[in-house]
């Protein structure tokens, strides 16, 4: 008696849904992004491709919560440059958020620390720049050596 009773509930409430027309519940899956470099220093033009967005949402992208640019997906596919701004050496977290589907992706860029030397060569005794990136603005203890001896 149990199964009979079971059995007509579940086709009462089907032939319901197919009278009201409600329609299934579909769910996108997220978007995903990769980024080319993955690794630079700041000041690095790096590309950030989307895939699999809602079409026609906006998405910003941020770095380190820091909002840099925000584009239209478009059909849902999309790429875009962004600037790594200045930022000490290592992992630095790039989101991209759809305004339709929220947070979606989110991947890494690695900031190497460097130096230039501007002009790389001159007459002795002429002087040089030299800058660092993605160095901590407390970092302590950096030294240039010229041929082995500290000059600054």
């Amino acid at each position: 008696m149990q199964k009979i009773l079971n059995r007509i509930i579940i086709i009462i409430l089907s032939l319901w849904l197919v009278v009201y027309g409600a329609s299934p519940l579909i769910v996108q899956a997220a978007g995903s992004i990769s980024i080319s470099p993955t690794s630079g220093i700041p000041g690095t033009t790096v590309t950030v491709t989307g895939v699999s967005f809602n079409a026609t949402e906006t998405v910003t992208i941020t770095y380190d919560g820091t909002l840099l640019i925000s584009v239209s997906a478009g059909s849902g596919n999309w790429s875009s440059p962004i600037t790594i701004p200045p930022s000490t050496a290592g992992p630095h977290s790039i989101i991209a958020t759809g305004s339709v589907s929220g947070p979606s992706a989110n991947v890494t860029f690695t900031v190497t620390p460097s130096v230039s030397v501007s002009p790389s060569g001159g007459a002795v005794g002429s002087s040089v720049t030299i800058t660092g990136y993605g160095f901590s603005a407390s970092e302590t203890g950096i030294t240039v050596n010229y041929d082995g001896a500290a000059v600054a």
